[in-house]
């Protein structure tokens, strides 16, 4: 059996590039989301997600709008704020305010807003009609 030198050494290269590209993707901490994003799970879906090191401990500040943006990055379908509160009560979250669907919305106006957003209003409400949401998954 003979072996191609050239070839085995130009397929290490490109592995060795694209290894030295994800080392880099890696240690920026704004590529992140990125990785995360392109990671697949055993069904073979892609699931972006906050990773636990961002997620304040439950009760600190900070906490039920990172548990919101984490929930958002996970529809894949633009969303209100109602069906994503409801969605997060089925999986056990817990909402202390009376109206979830509605301080929901607001966190998402919110997330909305931020300097690196993590979701965008799909389209305005208005009436009794919600305001849908979509994520926004980083570039």
């Amino acid at each position: 059996m003979l072996i191609d030198r050239e070839k085995l050494k130009t397929q290490i290269a490109d592995q060795k590039r694209r290894l030295e590209l994800l080392e880099r993707i890696d240690s920026d901490p704004s590529m992140l989301p990125l990785l995360e994003s392109l990671m697949v799970n055993g069904t073979s879906t892609v699931k972006p997600v906050i990773s636990a090191a961002k997620m304040p401990a439950p009760g600190k500040k900070g906490y039920v709008s990172a548990a919101i943006a984490k929930a958002a990055l996970a529809c894949e379908k633009p969303f209100s704020g109602y069906i994503l509160a409801k969605k997060m009560e089925g999986e056990g979250f817990h909402f202390e305010a009376d109206k979830p669907g509605l301080a929901v919305t607001e966190a998402l106006r919110a997330l909305a807003k931020k300097e690196h957003p993590v979701v965008r209003i799909f389209k305005n409400g208005k009436g009794s009609v919600p305001t849908l949401f979509e994520r926004i998954l980083p570039q």
